[in-house]
């Protein structure tokens, strides 16, 4: 009687070893090595609008944030005080063009009276010299007033000359009505501030500032801080992915466009600054992705294939030394082969050697 029930005690051990155990067969799993980041949303690309003359900002006709047509009336800027500037320019270009005439007069027809002997070689030298200069002089005269039009939008204006009166009488008058300068969209954008707004009216301008920029939306860019830990495992090219902090549903494909190597120091740590980009963004995203959003970026690494077993299934020896419990095809034999292990994930662990795909270890539940 003692002996059947050992033998039944020894059966039901056996069994309950057997629950809570089960057998795994080794393949190649697919492992990405990512790093992560957060970022702001910003345009693809962004063009700045800026004021081409000095003046004051008389009106605004748009909102920021929105999008803006090409050709879309921008801004109106007074220019009145660059009304003397545009007048003594336009009279003395007059001037340098009448002179030049004169001159070529005067050189061509000394040229006639030189090989007729009519004049000295002297006078006919000071003719062509006279001639050159009056060239040089009217070139200066006309590239100062061509920038002047361009501002201005009166470049039709170079064709006027002294003879035509009333013609220079109605350009100086063009000059009042064009105290009053439109700035339009040159190209289709949506429209951002600047670091330093200047876009309210009362506003005074100098030459060349900038006014806002257009942002190109199509697609969107955002720029990484990057510590001096991971800095050199960054390439550009490398895939990367943008996820949206507010809907995380929203998932885009990007890349690594461009790195700057050299660290700034913020906190008295260096960091590195890198930028992301979505080269085309859907149209659905284009109405709910906005400039300076917040997003998550995660760059990919690498992608491989290797062994990944459960944490474990691997025992360790008193020495140090790791061991998988390996099992025949039947589930008769276990052996145990000492293996060597690679990185982890939260379950798992990478055999980089002992194991190859088809063999059967065994797992405790």
């Amino acid at each position: 009687m003692f002996s059947f029930l050992c033998c039944l005690t020894a059966c039901q051990q056996k069994k309950e070893t057997k629950a809570q155990q089960t057998v795994m067969t080794i393949s190649m799993h697919a492992t990405t090595k990512k790093l992560y980041f957060s970022g702001t949303v910003e345009p693809l690309k962004k063009t700045p609008i800026i004021t081409p003359v000095k003046g004051v900002v008389k009106g605004n006709f748009f909102k920021f944030g929105h999008k803006a047509k090409k050709g879309t009336l921008l801004f109106t800027i007074n220019a009145a005080q660059q009304r003397t500037e545009y007048e003594e320019t336009l009279t003395n270009y007059l001037k340098e063009k009448q002179k030049l005439n004169t001159s070529k007069t005067n050189a061509t027809t000394s040229d006639v009276l030189y090989k007729q002997d009519i004049i000295s070689r002297n006078e006919y030298n000071q003719a062509q010299d006279n001639y050159t200069l009056d060239q040089l002089s009217f070139i200066q005269s006309e590239k100062k007033l061509q920038k002047i039009l361009h501002k201005r939008q009166l470049s039709e204006l170079v064709k006027l000359s002294l003879r035509d009166l009333n013609a220079v009488i109605k350009a100086l008058e063009l000059g009042e009505e064009a105290d009053m300068v439109k700035i339009y969209a040159p190209v289709p954008g949506v429209v951002l501030s600047s670091k330093d707004d200047k876009s309210q009216p009362g506003t005074e301008l100098k030459e060349g500032e900038v006014l806002l920029y257009l942002g190109d939306m199509t697609g969107i860019s955002t720029s990484i801080k990057v510590n001096e830990i991971n800095i050199n495992q960054l390439r550009e090219g490398q895939k990367a992915t943008i996820t949206s902090t507010i809907d995380p549903s929203i998932v885009l494909d990007g890349q690594v466009k461009s790195i700057n190597f050299q660290a700034e120091t913020s906190g008295g740590l260096p960091s590195f600054s890198a930028e992301v980009v979505v080269s085309k963004l859907a149209p659905k995203y284009q109405k709910i992705i906005h400039a300076g959003m917040s997003v998550k970026v995660a760059i990919i690494l690498h992608q491989k294939k290797q062994i990944l077993v459960p944490i474990q299934a691997v025992f360790q020896k008193s020495d140090g030394s790791d061991y998988v419990k390996k099992t025949d095809e039947e589930g008769k034999k276990i052996t145990e082969v000492p293996v060597t292990t690679g990185g982890t994930t939260e379950s798992s662990v990478a055999i980089t050697s002992g194991l190859k795909v088809g063999d059967q270890i065994i797992v405790p539940n």
